[in-house]
């Protein structure tokens, strides 16, 4: 996949526009309370986010010109998902047997 050509606020913008015009489709076929809510709702989501980089990331990410040594980015992105599986863990049901195998088949 590649990354949209443009602006991110123009990409953004169109895929809004995309949007309504399939929300403004799915509420010619119902027109129940419920689909307006979702459809009201979904519509919100996509302005908040239209404004968020509009505020935010008007020109597109910004990068360091200067750079910077990433090996000690390894170490500090490793710690959070070695907490994680401790926690996943920590989750499993107690009620299992010991000597169930993990995937779930008894063959």
């Amino acid at each position: 996949m590649t990354p949209p050509s443009g602006s991110p606020l123009g990409h953004c913008d169109q895929q809004t526009q995309a949007c309504d015009f399939n929300l403004n489709r799915v509420l010619k076929e119902a027109k129940d309370d419920k689909t307006k809510a979702f459809v009201q709702a979904l519509k919100k989501v996509c302005k908040t986010q239209t404004d968020f980089i509009k505020e935010h990331f008007k020109t597109g990410l910004t990068w360091n010109p200067k750079g910077g040594d990433l090996s000690g980015a390894a170490a500090v992105a490793a710690k959070p998902a070695a907490t994680k599986g401790a926690e996943e863990q920590k989750e499993q049901p107690k009620d299992t047997p010991k000597d169930a195998p993990k995937d779930g088949n008894m063959n």
